[in-house]
């Protein structure tokens, strides 16, 4: 067949049935990078096979999504990857792709009858917020640590004041001052476990 020049003419096997081997991807957004990395994933699976994609974009457009639809259903697109344009209509997708494989990916159309590929968010949001609120107490440990061990190395000084000061003297001024400091010393600690709380 090779030595005669014999070239498949695809568009002459398709008048023997109602498909032809266009593979559609209509995208709602192509400047999204996910859009772009699975146009091509699905480029190279079809490399060598029987499907050649066509791609389109709709730029969140559902008019133009009913328009590239039509096209395609004209051409007997033997499948479909959607993603569908905000606000469209299920009732006015439903007759152009009847009888018409069709996956939707990352969104779904309420009253779309269609298999779905997307993330799961809500189950990925869960995991993502305990992960933070794990590191924040991580963290929050990490901060208590060496909170604890900075006020460890006043503890000789802070024996010292209470074995050799006397904090309430018969001077006004004196006493206040002293009573200030071990008040300043209270909020210190506090700041690092509620101290009111050890036992006796």
């Amino acid at each position: 067949m090779t030595d005669l020049g014999y070239i498949y003419h695809r568009g002459a096997a398709t008048l023997r049935g109602a498909k032809s081997g266009v593979l559609g991807m209509i995208i709602n957004d192509l400047s999204n990078p996910f859009f772009v990395e699975m146009a091509i994933g699905i480029e190279e699976a079809c490399q060598g096979g029987a499907y050649i994609p066509f791609i389109a974009n709709t730029v969140e457009n559902p008019v133009r999504q009913l328009q590239v639809l039509r096209s395609m259903r004209e051409h007997g697109a033997a499948g479909l990857a959607i993603s569908p344009a905000l606000g469209a209509s299920a009732q006015e997708l439903k007759p152009l792709i009847a009888e018409m494989p069709v996956v939707q990916v990352m969104r779904r159309l309420p009253g779309l009858r269609a298999s779905l590929v997307a993330p799961e968010n809500k189950e990925g949001a869960r995991k993502a917020v305990a992960h933070l609120i794990a590191g924040r107490y991580e963290d929050a440990a990490r901060q208590d640590e060496e909170s604890l061990r900075l006020l460890a190395t006043i503890k000789p000084d802070v024996d010292r004041f209470f074995d050799q000061v006397m904090v309430m003297v018969e001077d006004t001024e004196i006493r206040n001052n002293r009573a200030a400091l071990l008040q300043q010393l209270g909020l210190l600690m506090n700041q690092v476990a509620d101290i009111s709380k050890l036992a006796a």
